[in-house]
This record gives C-alpha cells, structure tokens and sequence, in this order.
C-alpha cells in the first residue's frame, strides 16, 4: 500500500492500487463440479496459499471426501478466476446467492437418486 505523506493529495493511480482486486478460486474436477471454492484479494493473498488452503479441505482431515460427489472423479485441481466486481459487501452477497442455488440442486438430486 502506498504510503500518504501529509498534505499531498492522493493520486487516481494511488486510490485504484488499494482496490481490492477479488478472485474465486475453485476446488474442481475434470467435468468442472466445484467441491469448494475460496473467494480472496489477489492485493493481499498469494494464490498459492489459496491452493494450499483449498487442498487441505480434502485432505482427509476435514471431513471432506477427496472425489467429487457428482461424478466420483479424484482428480482435483484448483482454478482461479476474477470475480465481477472488486467490492466485498457485493462479492459476498452475489456468492451467497449462488450457494444458496447449488444448495438447492444438490437436494433435488439427492431426492432424484432416492425416487
């Protein structure tokens, strides 16, 4: 981050480095069903550190199976991709929506595979 020194106006150029710049990063299998998936600022977090931390979800530790429950596929990678906007409030509530979506389908096809 830019340092201010008193009673100099802070740039355009300064104000757009401290902008967040949000990324999703995505636990996937080969056919894309995301196992998990990690929303952080690419300013402050190293993607690899992300990866790291997406990787030990399914580690064994967690609790998580280490395959995908759609396909049963154990190959896993993580992709990163820059969310729409840069705004967290924004991020987040865009995120829940979503995850509110997968949540209901992954329950129709668990009724599915009951019926």
């Amino acid at each position: 981050m830019p340092s201010q020194t008193p009673g100099v106006a802070m740039t355009e150029c300064d104000s757009l480095r401290r902008m967040p710049a949000l990324w999703l990063a995505q636990l996937l299998c080969p056919a894309r069903h995301a196992i998990c998936a990690l929303a952080y600022d690419a300013e402050t977090t190293a993607p690899a550190d992300v990866d790291a931390q997406l990787l030990r979800v399914v580690d064994g530790t967690q609790g998580v199976n280490p395959w995908c429950g759609l396909c049963g596929s154990r190959e896993l990678h993580v992709e990163h991709g820059k969310l729409r906007t840069n705004d967290w409030e924004e991020a987040t509530q865009q995120l829940r929506e979503l995850e509110e979506r997968q949540l209901a389908t992954r329950l129709a096809l668990g009724e599915a595979s009951r019926n």
